[in-house]
């Protein structure tokens, strides 16, 4: 019969598991990438627009400014922004 070690696949099971993690936290981190921009809209008068939506020129992806009118968007490269009421 064949004497088997559990310490050895313990511990090879948590470097194996140790190291799926690391590159699932990797490309994680390499997808999102970019900038990540925090900004405020105003009107002509100073005064915070709540509610704006801001997209990124190009793309579906954006974000909404909130009561104070600040807004917070991640951007994979320079580009253009684009704010609608």
């Amino acid at each position: 019969m064949i004497s088997f070690d559990h310490t050895f696949l313990r511990r090879f099971l948590l470097s194996i598991l140790t190291f799926l993690i690391l590159v699932s936290v990797a490309q994680t981190k390499l997808y999102a990438g970019g900038k990540t921009i925090h900004g405020f809209v105003y009107n002509e008068q100073n005064e915070p627009l709540p509610f704006v939506n801001i997209y990124i020129k190009g793309s579906t992806r954006g974000t909404t400014s909130n009561l104070d009118g600040a807004f917070t968007l991640n951007l994979h490269q320079d580009t253009s922004l684009i704010l609608a009421f």
